[in-house]
C-alpha cells in the first residue's frame, strides 16, 4: 500500500508542476518565455513536449519518497502542516538558490516567474503527497 501511495503522490506532483506551469508561463506570464528564448529551448522541442512531463514525475517520485523518509522530522502536528512546511523547506533549499545563482551567471532576466511556478508547485505539490500518504507515515505505538 505504501508503495502504492508513493506512486501516486509522486505521479500528482510532476502533474501539478506540469499544470501550474502552464498557469503561470502560459497565463500570468505568456511575455516572460517569449523574450528567454535565447535560454530556452522552442515550446515545440522533443524537450518541452516529453522531457520536461517525464522529468516533472520523476521529481515528484523522489519529492514523495524523501518526504516519507523524512516525515517524522520535518515540523507540524498534521500531514497538511508537515506537507506544506516540506514543500516550502524544498523550495528554499533548492529552487530558489538554484535560480538566484542563474540569474547571477547570466544575462537572464529576474526569474520572477521562475520563482512563482517552482514555490506554487513546491507547496501545492507537497500538500497532495501529504494528502496521499496521510497518517500512513505515523509510527505504530508500542501496546497500540
Amino acid at each position: 500500500m505504501k508503495v502504492l501511495r508513493w506512486f501516486l503522490g509522486g505521479l500528482a506532483f510532476g502533474v501539478i508542476s506540469q499544470i501550474v506551469g502552464g498557469i503561470i508561463y502560459g497565463g500570468i506570464f505568456p511575455n516572460w518565455y517569449e523574450a528567454s528564448q535565447e535560454f530556452f529551448r522552442a515550446m515545440d522541442h522533443i524537450g518541452f513536449k516529453v522531457g520536461l512531463p517525464v522529468m516533472n514525475i520523476v521529481q515528484g517520485l523522489l519529492v514523495a519518497i524523501v518526504y516519507a523518509v523524512l516525515y517524522q522530522g520535518i515540523p507540524g502536528k498534521s500531514p497538511t502542516a508537515k506537507g506544506a512546511i516540506f514543500g516550502l523547506l524544498l523550495w528554499i533549499a533548492s529552487s530558489l538558490p538554484g535560480m538566484l545563482i542563474q540569474f547571477c551567471i547570466s544575462t537572464m532576466r529576474f526569474p520572477l516567474p521562475c520563482l512563482i511556478n517552482s514555490l506554487v508547485a513546491s507547496v501545492v505539490g507537497c500538500l497532495v503527497i501529504a494528502a496521499i500518504w496521510g497518517k500512513s507515515l505515523e509510527s505504530v505505538k508500542k501496546g497500540a
